[in-house]
Formats: structure tokens, sequence, C-alpha cells
């Protein structure tokens, strides 16, 4: 039998409930209590203690079982006696004892009784049930008198849809930066097939500078009966062979191929930095295509390379086809 909702009950109006043979629970007020760490705010109670010391039968435990249950004291008694019987039993045996809104009790290694009360419950009745409550602190930010010339000076915070537009325009641009940056180390974009070659190729087409005209001017010559004796001065030839060479060999410069046509398409197969990357796939390329003519294009850092495949479109656009079926970075290009 569990006599733990007669002693909770027995609480609410007696500071003193005696289990015969086991102890006794005391109560003793306790006024309202604010915790400042814990923002904690608990109202006046009864706090509940437990005395092993009060073994003695005073008859209000029995009498209030016996009355509830309508059976006589000498059997009520028997039934805390067998409550408390059960109970020794198992704190003997180091198991925790529970009872419903009073507490809980356990042995420690010494078999000394332990009792830990509940705190759900408030047995004093003047607090008509209060529990403890959180009370957590209002931080409310400090209040400026702001005057009307310090209204009209101070600048107007910034919307969420201008905040929006300039967090925009700013990603915008870092974009743009990273764009560049890379195809300044020359890296390639392959899905766009964008690279620094491909890039200062497309310039140089759109901004080529014009071819300039010469213009012939007849040298009239009077036929005569005499040979014409050419009056112009001899052109130093040899002074100005070797200024090309010196400058073919200051610039490194790559003699242009030769047309198949107005256009020549050619199949670029990528862009490289390194000198012996660059040889190594124009031999490659020659040995493969050795009746094409070999694209090398020369940049600041990258070096186009490529064969030709015609003056044709739509052959070339064919052959492109089938290069691309070996790597699909391939593109084409016209000369």
């Amino acid at each position: 039998m569990d006599i733990s909702s007669y002693i909770s009950e027995l609480l609410f109006e007696h500071d003193c409930v005696i289990i015969p043979n086991f102890g006794g629970f005391i109560c003793n007020y306790r006024p309202a209590d604010i915790h400042p760490v814990l923002n904690l705010i608990a109202p006046p109670s009864k706090a509940v203690s437990f005395n092993r010391n009060l073994q003695s039968n005073d008859g209000l435990l029995v009498n209030y079982i016996s009355n509830t249950l309508g059976v006589s004291f000498d059997s009520a008694t028997d039934l805390v006696s067998s409550w408390v019987t059960s109970s020794k039993h198992l704190l003997q045996k180091k198991e925790d004892l529970f009872l419903k809104k009073v507490g809980k009790f356990s042995a420690d290694f010494e078999g000394n009784v332990q009792f830990a009360p509940t705190e759900d419950v408030n047995y004093l009745k003047t607090s008509f049930g209060l529990r403890t409550i959180t009370a957590e602190p209002i931080i409310r930010s400090k209040q400026i008198d702001f005057t009307e010339k310090f209204k009209y000076e101070t600048k107007q915070p910034v919307t969420k849809r201008r905040a929006w537009s300039i967090a925009a325009s700013v990603l915008l641009i870092v974009s743009l930066v990273v764009f560049a940056e890379l195809l300044w180390m020359g890296a390639e974009i392959k899905p766009l097939h964008v690279d620094e070659a491909g890039i200062c190729s497309l310039f140089t087409h759109i901004f080529k500078a014009p071819a300039p005209e010469v213009e012939v001017t007849p040298v009239p010559v009077e036929i005569k009966n005499e040979p014409v004796v050419n009056t112009t001065p001899p052109v130093a030839v040899q002074p100005v062979i070797d200024t090309i060479a010196t400058i073919v060999k200051e610039d490194n410069y790559t003699p242009p191929t030769p047309a198949l046509g107005e256009h020549t398409y050619y199949i670029v197969i990528g862009a490289f930095a390194e000198e012996k990357n660059i040889e190594a796939a124009k031999l490659r390329l020659q040995q493969k295509f050795p009746d094409s003519i070999i694209l090398v294009e020369r940049t600041n850092r990258l070096t186009k390379l490529g064969y030709s495949v015609g003056s044709n479109f739509s052959r070339a656009k064919e052959e492109l086809a089938t290069a691309q079926a070996e790597d699909s970075n391939f593109w084409l290009l016209k000369k």
C-alpha cells in the first residue's frame, strides 16, 4: 500500500507528520526569495525536512488513514507497519524510495537515510499554490533625447532595399575582379572556353588597326631613243635586312602563317605558358597532321596552339566535331 498521498494531504494542514517506527516530516516557514543569478522568484512556502528520530506513534497518520479508508485503528496500524517494513527493506538494498509529492529517500554508503524534498508542491496554504517562476531581466536601450538640430544633422539609416542593392553591387565587383585575376594568372574557364589568350585575341580582332594604304606614284619617264637612266638613288638593302633581323631577334617575332584562301579556320587545342609544353604539343600536331599548317600565336603570358582545317566553314565545323569527340575543350578560330 502506498501512503504517500495521505502524508501529502496531512502536510497542508499540519507542520509535523510522523510515520511510526520510520521517522517524521517537519515543515518550517520559508519566506519569499529572489535569486539574482538564476533569475528565480520563489513565493513563501513550507520547507519540508525529515527527522529519523521521530519514531513514536502520535496517531495522526494512522487515524487519518482509518477515517479515509473506513477501517479500524488496528487495521490502519498494520497497513502503516507493512509499508515501513517494505520501505526499510528497499533502503537496505541501496534502492531509492519515492513518496509522490513528498520527496525521495536514499541510503548512503554508511547506511544513513537521506531525504530530498520535492519542489513541485507548495504546502503553505496562504501562498495559494504559487510556484517558483523565472523572471528574465528586460534589457532596454539607452533613450537619447534628440533635439531638432541633431535630428536634422543625423543621417537617415540605410533602408533594407538600398542595403541589398549595395550588397549586390559589391558582389558583382568582387566577381569581376576574381574573373580578371584568374585570366591574368593564365587560368582557363573550360565551359566558356575563356582564357587570357582568347580574350586578347578577341580584343585584337575587334580593335584591329586598318592596314595602311600605300599610294604608288608613277614616275614620268620620257621616251627617247636614248636609254632610260634611273635617277632614283640606290637603296641600302643590306642595312634594312640587318635591322629587320635585329627586330625579329629582340621581339621573338613569329612569322604569320600563310592563308589558305580568304579565311583559314584553325582548331585550337589549348593555350600553354611553358616553352617545353608548347614544343611538345607542336611536335605532336606536326606528326598527327603533317599536311596542316600549325598555328602558334603568342601573347604576353600564353601561347595559343592549333592546326588548320581549310577555308570551308562547313568542313571546318565537321572537323571540329570530330576533334571534340576526343576533347570537348577544342574550339574553332578564324584567321
